[in-house]
């Protein structure tokens, strides 16, 4: 070979070389973990995360998971139970020192979550066939599953005015989707303390006059649903106290045709002075029950701790598949007249209650300082 074919050869094979380690310095300075799934922005209390392997320095490390409240345990699967900033912190030994990372992500709670997959929800005007106009929120409740509102209210400072405006808009007008509907307003503090209120049809005698009304009952946590008629009290009736607002479509046509959608609706209060509860509709508004009166209760009610509530809807005896939950305000909120919906989640700004266990492996030494 030729002295200019190896000089040739020579800086071929120098240049491969350079390349060769071009490539190489290249990947030490990739980041290990590069091809590991990130862990996303944001969550729905409920949902179960895999918390992605992590590399510090090269070596593998653990994962403590700190949740809201203060509590830290080590795993690589979590279940989102509570509302509020996770943070994931990844522990490796390096060099005989142990180093730390952390990555966070929020855990927000559904302000409206189904008990099932088969109902849904829609935010604007009214689009059945009703034609209200009315602007709200539109549920289609399946039958065998609840509404829960999370978003939580104080029902205390509402001060007696509604804590929530509705209507329904059944299938087929003139036949109700379902017999009755329960509203359960829950303490948050205390989910054993509630009042339940009942919302009738009635099927009597085929009077439409009838059909246009229903009637409804109340009590709190497991006494007898009652209500205020004339000068007695009802218990587990048909009847109770009358409501202007049909669970078959029906509102009241003395005004006309042309006023009947407008007058379809009904709302609920709750004085926290006299611990009344009380049904309006568009011709008035009826005591249902004074829950500290022994003319309804043997036990007078203690009210909610609070006033934090969350309010539940379920549906009884149905007919169709779903029913039309409508609702024009809630929890001080009327969407009707330009109140904005709230987000599709919400975040839980309560203070924690902070209890951390340190010692995360249970040998008796505590290996996580918060």
């Amino acid at each position: 070979m030729t002295q200019r074919a190896k000089r040739v050869l020579v800086a071929v094979l120098s240049a491969m070389l350079a390349v060769i380690l071009s490539l190489a310095c290249v990947n030490l300075f990739v980041d290990a973990n590069d091809d590991v799934p990130a862990l996303k922005a944001e969550y729905a209390v409920g949902e179960t995360v895999a918390i992605p392997e992590y590399k510090i320095d090269g070596q593998d490390a653990e994962s403590v998971v700190i949740y809201p409240s203060g509590y830290a345990m080590k795993t690589d699967v979590v279940s989102l139970d509570e509302a509020g900033i996770y943070t994931v912190e990844y522990r490796a030994t390096v060099s005989g020192q142990l180093k730390t990372e952390t990555k966070t992500f929020l855990a927000n709670r559904q302000t409206y979550s189904f008990s099932g997959s088969s109902s849904y929800y829609e935010y604007g005007v009214d689009k059945s066939q009703y034609d209200t106009g009315k602007t709200g929120l539109h549920f289609k409740i399946a039958q065998g599953e609840t509404l829960t509102f999370e978003e939580t209210f104080n029902i205390h400072e509402l001060g007696g005015k509604e804590f929530i405006n509705f209507y329904v808009t059944p299938t087929v007008k003139g036949t109700y989707d379902v017999q009755a509907f329960y509203v359960y307003v829950i303490d948050v503090n205390d989910p054993d303390n509630y009042l339940k209120i009942k919302y009738q049809a009635v099927v009597f005698g085929g009077n439409n006059y009838v059909y246009s009304a229903a009637y409804v009952l109340a009590a709190y946590n497991e006494e007898v649903l009652s209500a205020e008629n004339g000068d007695s009290v009802r218990r587990n009736d048909r009847f109770g106290v009358g409501s202007w607002m049909s669970l078959y479509g029906n509102a009241d046509e003395v005004n006309g045709p042309d006023q009947a959608m407008k007058n379809q609706w009904a709302s609920l209060h709750y004085d926290p002075e006299t611990m009344e509860v009380f049904v309006a509709h568009n011709k008035g508004k009826g005591r249902i029950i004074d829950c500290d009166d022994p003319k309804f209760f043997d036990t007078a009610w203690k009210g909610f701790s609070t006033g934090d509530v969350r309010v539940r809807i379920e549906g009884y005896s149905f007919t169709n598949s779903h029913f039309n939950f409508d609702v024009t305000s809630f929890g001080g909120v009327d969407y009707n007249n330009g109140g904005k919906a709230p987000t599709a989640t919400v975040k839980d700004i309560e203070k924690p209650v902070i209890t951390v266990n340190y010692d995360i492996d249970g040998d008796g030494v505590q290996d996580y300082n918060a």
